[in-house]
């Protein structure tokens, strides 16, 4: 009913089903229908909104770096890019907090800081700072092996944003 409502542009219909579901689910499910939420808000062009639901996620107490990576990142896909740079500052403060108290082993922690060294390079290609973008990747790629193998990620991006001759290396490297 609610994919419904949404494909309908019923945007207030669709979000008041969401809320009777989100009453009635199970803690898993309250946080898909959470974040379905916030699609909803997006689509509805619902902005700030949306940002409060998503910021509320990032900072609450079952918080991961996905919910910080989930506001960085629709910070950046709507161009607000200083709130995009203190999120990235708040993630990589929480990171760090959560691998000094040692709530994460290491390779989590490196999947924490190659995650937010991605987010930060993807925010340095918005801003036009080719190089600093370059340096963040590298330090994705030494924290974490996944951005090793999926390099495409980054060269992509370098290509949305009109840079062949920055992506080449990393698409000759990808082919190897």
């Amino acid at each position: 009913l609610q994919s419904y409502l949404t494909l309908r542009e019923r945007y207030d219909e669709a979000l008041a089903v969401l809320d009777e579901a989100h009453s009635a689910a199970d803690e898993e499910g309250k946080d898909a229908i959470a974040y379905q939420k916030v699609l909803v808000l997006l689509m509805a062009e619902r902005l700030e909104d949306a940002f409060a639901h998503l910021r509320t996620a990032a900072t609450a107490l079952t918080a991961d770096i996905s919910d910080w990576g989930a506001l960085a990142l629709q910070y950046l896909r709507h161009n607000r890019l200083a709130e995009a740079d203190s999120t990235l500052a708040e993630a990589a403060a929480w990171a760090e907090a959560r691998i000094n108290e040692g709530e994460v082993d290491d390779e989590t922690a490196g999947e924490y800081r190659g995650y937010i060294a991605d987010l930060r390079a993807d925010l340095s290609i918005q801003q036009g700072n080719w190089e600093e973008a370059e340096a963040y990747y590298t330090v994705a790629l030494e924290q974490d092996p996944l951005y090793k193998q999926n390099s495409h990620l980054f060269y992509m991006r370098l290509l949305q944003h009109g840079q062949p001759e920055r992506a080449l290396p990393y698409i000759q490297r990808d082919q190897q």
